[in-house]
Formats: structure tokens, C-alpha cells, sequence
């Protein structure tokens, strides 16, 4: 980023004798400026990385000359890239030997950023920050570089600036409403009414930009805010209630969120006068917990299990902490409660690190697990929502953080790698939930959905689940009991695992659309067990084209469908250990299956799989298949085909 510099003589104390309007022999006269800055001294402001940068001139660069109510502009002419340059044209009059003259730099990035303006008697800058009183009094003090220039010998004007200014490198996150990529978005820094710097930009990535604002050195006193403005939409941030003091060639470093969400610590809210908040915190944290109820006493050292009463409804207490880890595999970890109903929201991380949360995107093994766990007093807020930003998890990182609370919306999961039990009962119980999060991860874990959404009674649609591979007890009763979902993702796994999918929509009984297809055409143990147990609503199974079976692996799949009338196809010639084991048990309306297996057809693979189905029905067989009469093969009473 760069910003306009403008360079101002020290010496301004000296003008007076030299803005003489009755100066005489005002001619045009080929003149020589040498230039140079001190070894610390900058003539732009930093590069992107907030870096020093090399103290040169650039080509094209100006320089403007004043005296009397006469400007002159002299252009680089060589040094361009070092700290010496040479300006050379053509100026008004000749000044006197050795006198001071006020000189300012036209930077060739931000040409139109100066303007020197003559209104008969004086001249003046147009920068909103000077006093325009003509005499530019306050000029050196408060402009970004000063310098001080002699005319010496009749030919040459020598001119040497040092820094004036100072740095502010600010982290800063767009206010909700402007999207990322948005050009012409501004930054601007005041003092007061005062504008000391501005910045124009694209906003970058997820909203965050890095930006740096040139500040002239100096002590502010007043409000200090920082304003962010795009489109129809201007935040203003207060940096001090106060004052501000720069000083020179210092840089500053400051984060600005503009109310955006991720900046809120984990807040709660009183619904209900007289609620009372309380952290268990586990033995054997090494770093403090604090908290904060906006009363004017900042940020207190929290004690474990301490009351902290909110006394009036919108009353409301923030938390920080520096630990990366808040629970235990034992469940004897930290765990917030409350005594009535209440908001809760925020960015958790807060609890990781008090300072730099924001920027947080990774947790450790077993960090939140159990946080709220049993909290039926959590409620989401009306427009603010629990933060969970880490795209990198760890195990049991949020196993049981959300279980049994009254949570009606969940936050946003945005990691696509999992870790084993990452997600292990997150949601359990949760009897409020309506809407489930997007699940775009496809790299999975063992354990990693396992029950969790299990007893989610007002989930109505599952989200997603774009994984191909699966892992162990990966989707194990991830859906267990959500009575009111209706509809089941497509599940597009090719690659199976151990127990990937058992009970994950048992007890759903309003169950009306399940996956198209199941597309596995190899198995594993077990892999189908009970996953559709229950739904009395299904009146459609997903197709089944595997070939290759395991142990137990349709086990229960179907049992008590009472709505199912058809079978889905089962084309697989070889029957494994338990592999139809009450597989269309409790089907009582089911009068449909075509089954072409041809080996291993005994008891103990189809034992009570048409147990307790329609009386009548149509059985299809592979026309050189063996199969007995009853529960364990073909019921009594149905039709038998061949093919």
C-alpha cells in the first residue's frame, strides 16, 4: 500500500523574512535541487508486509518550491532508486543567499495528493490536517516528513528531510454485508473531525485485509476512531476514547473487527433477570480464565465454579482464556452452566487465546469437549451465533459440547479433514434443533458423525455428506431417533468401512425420501446394520448393488418398516455369516423381494429375515438356488419365480 508523503521545511520559523512581496529580480532561472534523506528517513509509506522499506526517490517524483506567493515545480532528473536525487527547472525570482524556503514533494504514486493554492496573499496546502492560515505555522510538526532547505550559492538548493511520520499495520475484518473481493472499500483514520490517513482497497479473503496508514507523528488528544466504508455501508471503530501519541518511525500494530462476529468473545445473555452464569473449570489448567460483565471494571481472573450473577434481562458476561484444552477423555472437564435461560454466542476461541482469537483456526485433542454439555439453558440469540472457525480439528475436539442444550440452530463447521470423534455427540438430545450444519468434509475418522444428531427430534433435513471413503462407525447412529427428518442425504461412499453406517437413521419415523443408492458394490462387517430400523414412513429402500457381502453386514437394516412394500434387488450370489439376519423383520406390508443368491443359503445367513412380513406375497429366485419355507427363506403363502 502506498500513501502520499508530504515534506515540509523545519525551519518554518524562518518564513516570514523570506515570503516577502517585494522581492525584486523575479526571473526565470535555471535552478538545481539536490535531495537527500537521512539514514532512517522514508519518502513513501511501508510496503504490504508492513517492512522498512529503502529510503529512495522515484522517477517522476516533483518537487515544489515555494516563496512570496510563487510555487515552483521542479522534476526528478537523476538518482532515481537512491537516497540522493537531483530535481532540476525553472523557478520564480532568485531568493537570498542561505535563506530557508518551504519545499514539498509531489509523489509520482499520488500525484494530485498536493496542491499548493494561491489566493493572492499566501499560499497554502489543501491537506485537511493543516491550517490553512497561510503563514503553515503547524506545517512541519504535523506533516508525515519534514525537511529543510537552504539556498546557497545562487545556483543550488540543497534539501535534506528526515521522518516525520509513524506506522499503523491494522488486521482488519469487513463488517457483515460486504463481500470478499469488493473493490474501493476505504480505511480512514481520525482524530476528532480530523482525517490523519486513508487507505483505498479490494477486500480479500473471508473479509480480512492487512492494511497499513501512514500517521504524522504527534500527540492527538480526542476520540480516535477508525472508519471503514463500502458501498452503502460504514463502520466506525473506536480505537481511544481519548488520545492517541505517535511517535516518529515507530509502527503500531492494531486489530479491527467493525462488529464483525468472529470478534466476539463467547458471550452470554440474561433472557431472565437474576441469571446466573458459572464455569467448572477442570483441574490441571496452566493459563488463566477471565471474564468480563462491560461494567467498567475490564477483564477479572475468573475462579472456577464462581456465580456470575447477570441482574438485569440484556445484561451480559464475556469469557477469555489462554488454554488449548478444556476437557479430559474422563468427562471430568470444564463445563459452563446456567441457572435460567439465556443467550449464548460468540467466537469459543476466546477461551484459547485473549487476545489473537480471531486469527485461531486450529484446536487440539479433546479442547471443547463437554463445554456446554446438560445445558438446557442455551439458546441462540436472535441474530448472533456461537463461532466454531477451526478448519483443522482434533480428537474428541467437540464430542458431547452441544449435548442436551437448547440450541435451535447449530454454528458453522467449516472443516473438510476430520479427526476420530471430532464430532462424537456433538448435538445429542438437542430437542430444539431444526437446522444441521453443511458437513463438507471429506476426509473422514473413525467416530467422526458418530451419534451426532442422535434424538434430534426437530431435525427435519439432513445435511450433505459428500465423502466417498469412509471410515469406522463414521456415520454410526448419526441420526438416531430424529423423528421428524424426512429426508436422508444421497451418499455417494464407494469405499466402505467397519460399521460405517449402523442405526444412522434408526427410529426415524417420518422417513419418506432415503438415498437413491447405495453404491457400494463391496462390503464390509456389519456396514448396513439397523441404518433404517424403524422408519415406518419408508415406502421406498435404496437400491443395493453390491455383489460382494460381509459378515452382518444387512443385518436389521429394514426390521419394523411397516410402509415398505418392495424389497430392494439383492443381486449378490454369495450369502456371508448373518448377512440377512432379520433384514425385513417387522416389514408387515412387504410383499415384494428378489433375491438371486445362489450359495451359502442356510439359517444362519438368513435367519427371521421375512419374519412377520405380508401373508402373501411374490418371491424372486435364481432358478438353481435352494431355498426352505418360512421365516428363514420364502414365507408360506407367497408366489415363488425363477430367472
Amino acid at each position: 500500500m502506498k500513501k502520499s508523503i508530504l515534506l515540509v521545511a523545519a525551519a518554518i520559523g524562518m518564513l516570514a523574512a523570506s515570503c516577502n512581496k517585494d522581492l525584486e529580480n523575479l526571473t526565470q532561472t535555471p535552478i538545481t535541487i539536490s535531495a537527500t534523506y537521512d539514514a532512517g528517513g522514508e519518502k513513501v509509506a511501508y510496503t504490504e508486509d508492513g517492512a522498512n522499506i529503502t529510503a529512495t526517490w522515484e522517477a517522476d517524483d516533483e518537487l515544489i518550491v515555494c516563496w512570496n506567493n510563487h510555487k515552483n515545480t521542479l522534476t526528478l532528473s537523476s538518482g532515481a532508486g537512491t537516497s540522493s536525487a537531483t530535481f532540476t527547472g525553472a523557478i520564480t525570482g532568485t531568493p537570498s543567499a542561505n535563506s530557508t524556503l518551504v519545499c514539498f514533494v509531489k509523489d509520482s504514486k499520488n500525484p494530485g495528493a498536493v496542491t499548493i493554492s494561491d489566493n493572492g496573499d499566501y499560499l497554502y496546502t489543501s491537506d485537511a490536517f493543516l491550517t490553512q492560515d497561510g503563514s503553515m505555522d503547524s506545517a512541519a510538526s504535523r506533516n508525515l516528513y519534514y525537511g529543510t532547505c537552504f539556498y546557497g550559492d545562487g545556483t543550488n538548493i540543497s534539501c535534506t528531510f528526515s521522518v516525520n511520520t509513524s506506522m499503523m499495520k491494522f488486521l482488519v475484518y469487513a463488517p457483515e454485508g460486504i463481500s470478499e473481493g469488493t473493490t474501493g472499500a476505504t480505511l480512514t483514520y481520525k482524530s476528532g473531525s480530523t482525517e490523519l490517513a486513508k487507505a483505498t482497497f479490494t477486500v480479500g479473503t473471508d473479509g480480512i485485509n492487512t492494511i497499513y496508514l501512514t500517521i504524522p507523528a504527534g500527540h492527538y488528544t480526542g476520540e480516535q476512531t477508525l472508519v471503514y466504508h463500502s458501498g452503502d455501508i460504514t463502520e466506525t471503530e473506536t480505537l481511544s476514547s481519548t488520545q492517541a501519541n505517535f511517535i516518529a518511525g515507530q509502527t503500531y500494530s492494531r486489530n479491527a473487527y467493525f462488529n464483525n462476529p468472529i470478534a466476539e468473545p463467547l458471550t452470554f445473555e440474561a433472557i431472565t433477570a437474576g441469571t446466573q452464569i458459572s464455569f467448572s473449570l477442570m483441574t490441571g489448567l496452566s493459563g488463566e480464565v477471565q471474564y468480563n460483565k462491560y461494567d467498567g471494571n475490564g477483564w477479572q481472573n475468573y475462579t472456577s465454579n464462581t456465580n456470575i450473577t447477570l441482574t438485569n434481562v440484556g445484561d451480559r458476561v464475556s469469557f477469555r482464556g489462554d488454554n488449548t484444552i478444556y476437557g479430559n477423555a474422563d468427562y471430568t472437564g470444564s463445563r459452563f452452566t446456567s441457572t435460567k435461560d439465556c443467550f449464548f454466542y460468540g467466537n469459543v476461541m476466546s477461551l484459547i487465546n485473549p487476545t489473537n482469537y480471531v486469527t485461531l483456526t486450529s484446536v487440539t485433542n479433546y479442547a471443547f469437549l463437554g463445554l456446554f454439555n446438560n445445558g438446557n439453558h442455551f439458546k441462540n440469540h436472535p441474530s448472533k451465533d456461537i463461532l466454531l472457525p477451526a478448519t483443522t480439528l482434533g480428537e474428541h475436539c467437540y464430542e458431547s459440547m452441544f449435548k442436551g442444550t437448547g440450541i435451535t440452530r447449530s454454528p458453522i463447521l467449516p472443516a473438510t479433514s476430520l479427526q476420530s470423534d471430532c464430532y462424537y455427540n456433538m448435538f445429542y438430545g438437542c430437542t430444539a434443533l431444526t437446522t444441521a450444519p453443511a458437513l463438507p468434509a471429506t476426509s473422514l475418522k473413525n467416530n467422526c458423525y458418530k451419534r451426532m444428531f442422535l434424538g434430534c427430534i426437530a431435525l427435519i433435513t439432513a445435511p450433505a455428506l459428500p465423502a466417498t471413503t469412509l471410515a469406522d462407525y463414521c456415520y454410526y447412529e448419526m441420526f438416531y431417533g430424529c423423528t421428524n427428518l424426512s429426508t436422508a442425504p444421497i451418499l455417494p461412499a464407494t469405499t466402505m468401512a467397519n460399521y460405517c453406517y449402523p442405526g444412522m437413521f434408526y427410529g426415524c419415523s417420518s422417513l419418506t425420501t432415503p438415498p437413491p443408492v447405495l453404491l457400494a458394490t463391496t462390503l464390509t462387517p456389519s456396514c448396513y446394520e439397523r441404518m433404517f430400523y424403524g422408519c415406518s414412513s419408508l415406502t421406498t429402500a435404496p437400491e443395493l448393488p453390491a455383489t460382494t457381502l460381509a459378515d452382518g453386514c444387512y443385518q436389521y437394516m429394514f426390521q419394523n418398516c411397516t410402509s415398505l412394500t418392495s424389497a430392494p434387488d439383492l443381486p449378490a450370489r454369495t450369502l456371508t455369516s448373518g448377512c440377512y439376519y432379520l433384514m425385513f423383520d417387522g416389514c408387515t406390508n412387504l410383499n415384494h423381494v428378489k433375491c438371486l443368491a445362489t450359495t451359502n443359503i442356510s439359517t444362519v445367513n438368513t435367519q427371521y429375515w421375512l419374519q412377520n412380513v405380508s401373508p402373501t406375497g411374490t418371491f424372486i429366485k435364481a432358478s438353481s438356488a435352494n431355498w426352505g419355507r418360512g421365516v428363514d427363506g420364502i414365507p408360506l403363502g407367497w408366489t415363488v419365480q425363477n430367472q
